[in-house]
């Protein structure tokens, strides 16, 4: 059995895993949530007001900016690097990639850049001045990025790599067929990392609407209480 092929078989059952974690938390998460709001009515959960606060919440990371201004700079250039990068290796997944992907090659290389130095950025913050936001999961988390965003700037910028390979390789992967690969010790310690991340990728990441919106609640319940001792 060829390299490819045990790569693709092992990313379809990371992704299993995945999707398997994040539907149990999901599960808890309803339940728990069901038991502890006990009679408490939920009409205004999904309200305009409510569903913006949510939206400029994952867009800007408020709560960080408030807490650590200097952590949020680069966390929050992460995130928006990170969505760009994942944008434009779609190509390699799609025949025919749409002409807007081949116009964002430039901006997608730029990001690809600002996400490696944010991420170095990030791991200095946490080690040098704020140790307590880096725990050992975080660690391994950030270091695991390190290596997928650093191995995919060297193939891309001086290790060029056979983009017709990986392209058959990927849509092989997209479309159940698995293909061979014949590529360089580059590649597969990139794609082994990004293997690696996605079995400790925090379930937060996809329930975080969620999350917040109960974060929400729980401080407006939070605060009634506060409003009735008070008088």
């Amino acid at each position: 059995m060829g390299v490819g092929i045990i790569l693709t078989f092992a990313l379809y059952l990371a992704l299993l895993y995945l999707i398997g974690f994040v539907v149990s938390r999901l599960i808890i998460y309803s339940e728990n949530s069901c038991a502890d709001s006990g009679h408490h009515s939920n009409r205004h959960l999904f309200s305009f007001s409510r569903i913006f606060s949510v939206l400029s919440e994952l867009l800007l990371l408020k709560r960080l900016m408030k807490a650590n201004p200097l952590l949020w700079v680069g966390e929050w250039l992460f995130h928006v690097s990170f969505v760009f990068v994942l944008l434009r290796h779609l190509r390699y997944f799609m025949e025919p990639a749409p002409a807007w992907l081949f116009d964002f090659e430039v901006f997608g290389i730029i990001s690809g850049f600002i996400l490696f130095v944010s991420l170095i950025f990030i791991l200095a913050v946490k080690l040098l001045v704020e140790r307590a936001y880096l725990s050992s999961y975080n660690f391994s988390l950030l270091a695991m990025l390190v290596v997928i965003s650093a191995t995919g700037l060297l193939m891309t910028m001086i290790f060029k790599t056979d983009l017709v390979e990986i392209k058959f390789f990927s849509m092989g992967m997209a479309t159940f067929a698995p293909q061979a690969l014949h590529d360089s010790g580059l590649f597969l310690s990139h794609f082994i990392a990004f293997l690696v991340f996605v079995l400790f990728l925090p379930s937060h990441i996809f329930t975080a609407p969620i999350t917040i919106l109960e974060a929400f609640r729980r401080d407006e319940e939070l605060e009634t209480i506060m409003h009735d001792e008070t008088k």
